[in-house]
């Protein structure tokens, strides 16, 4: 077992740097590869974040050599055999499969690590800087999730869309000139509407249910690539990547109707209203929560259970309309 040198410690310091997911991902990834070196290597991390949601493998890192389909398919043989037999036992090896290394917090499986079949892993690698570089990442993503996550509702909270906005903003000024869609983001921030009547009515037990209930539809409705928060009492915040204006009209449009659709239990029919804007690089995001807020306000005021865009609103002339001393909205 090759014993750790100042280039590995270093490398284990980077991962307890990160402050968002995104980040801590690709440090691992970083280290991983680097640790490796020419060896044969691929490393999966889980997108579903929270315990006993179906795992969903990507792989983020791998060898310099191409990785087959073949290859491929059999890892994923590998890893749903792993989860399928409750993690039984840390490390994984036969004489048939290759070596898989899970990265475990307690049950929930965040990634894993595979090595190719042949590879003498405590004697030909950095074993011990490895499993020390898999357990630090363990850790740095278990205390980002407890430190991120609402306690009822499971979403992010306020402090991860602070800290998300600003990573996509420092990115997007870093990639001004580059209109790949793909570095687009848009803000939406939507409220329940006359959630004060269902606490008033029912009680606040039931509200948290209709809270968790909403919070449960938006993970369905939204892709694994947008982003989910709950902002403070009634009102949750999404960051939808990758889109237009127009795009992200249709997408939460969707999302509108069916909250507006779904019956809640005891309470019957909830609506929303939703204010968006588009991410604009070198804006505050102080200013972009504001423009989302301006345009939810509309929506409150002229109606309710719709959604409005800012910057059409802008175009028309019409934020000027809007009253900022609406006593429907609760703060927290």
């Amino acid at each position: 077992m090759k014993a750790y040198d100042l280039r590995d410690l270093d490398r284990l310091v980077s991962l307890t740097c990160q402050k968002n997911f995104e980040t801590l991902q690709q440090a691992f990834a970083s280290v991983v590869t680097e640790l490796m070196g020419d060896k044969m290597f691929r490393l999966y991390l889980n997108k579903e974040l929270d315990e006993g949601v179906e795992p969903d493998f990507v792989l983020i890192a791998e060898s310099s050599q191409n990785l087959n389909k073949q290859s491929r398919q059999s890892d994923q043989r590998q890893l749903a055999h792993f989860v399928d037999n409750d993690h039984d036992g840390e490390n994984e090896q036969n004489h048939n499969e290759n070596i898989l290394l899970p990265v475990l917090h307690g049950h929930h499986v965040y990634g894993s690590l595979i090595i190719e079949h042949g590879i003498d892993f405590y004697a030909e690698m950095h074993s011990n800087v490895i499993l020390s570089a898999i357990t630090i990442f363990s850790n740095q993503m278990s205390l980002l999730q407890n430190s991120s996550q609402d306690a009822l509702t499971g979403l992010f909270n306020r402090y991860m869309l602070d800290n998300a906005m600003e990573h996509i903003l420092s990115v997007s000024q870093a990639r001004r000139e580059d209109d790949n869609q793909d570095n687009r983001w848009c803000l939406a921030m939507l409220d329940i509407d006359h959630f004060k009547a269902v606490n008033d009515t029912y009680g606040h037990l039931i509200g948290d249910e209709v809270l968790l209930k909403l919070a449960q539809l938006m993970k369905k409705c939204f892709r694994h690539e947008d982003m989910l928060f709950r902002f403070g009492g009634e009102e949750f915040s999404i960051l939808l990547k990758g889109v237009d204006l127009e795009q992200a009209t249709n997408i939460l449009e969707r999302f509108r109707t069916t909250i507006s659709d779904f019956r809640f239990p005891q309470v019957g029919q909830v609506t929303v209203s939703l204010g968006l804007t588009f991410m604009t690089p070198g804006k505050f995001p102080s200013a972009l929560l504001g423009n989302a807020d301006k345009a939810l306000y509309y929506s409150k005021e002229h109606g309710r259970n719709q959604l409005h865009c800012f910057e059409r609103l802008h175009e028309l002339n019409l934020l000027e309309e809007i009253s900022t001393d609406n006593n429907d909205l609760e703060f927290f």
